[in-house]
């Protein structure tokens, strides 16, 4: 092996974990937004752990979300 591959290591490991960190702050931070702009109302981790659960399977998840966004901003232009 390389001399230098346990100093990589030692740099990419806690980088990855603060990128694995941030993602998961990403959807949580997404999921509680999308579900408090529905209700209208402050929500807590039960009334969003499925659309948690559904943005950590994006794929699947966007055929869900993209109608409820769309009716959202239908529901906020109204007005303007």
């Amino acid at each position: 092996g390389r001399p230098d591959a346990p100093f990589i290591t030692a740099l990419i490991f806690p980088l990855d974990l603060l990128c694995l960190g941030c993602l998961l702050y990403c959807l949580y931070f997404n999921a509680k937004a999308l579900k408090a702009a529905e209700e209208q109302r402050p929500v807590t981790f039960k009334d969003y752990i499925g659309e948690l659960f559904l943005l950590c399977f994006f794929s699947i998840g966007v055929w869900i979300f993209q109608p409820r966004i769309n009716k959202l901003f239908e529901r906020n232009t109204s007005f303007a």
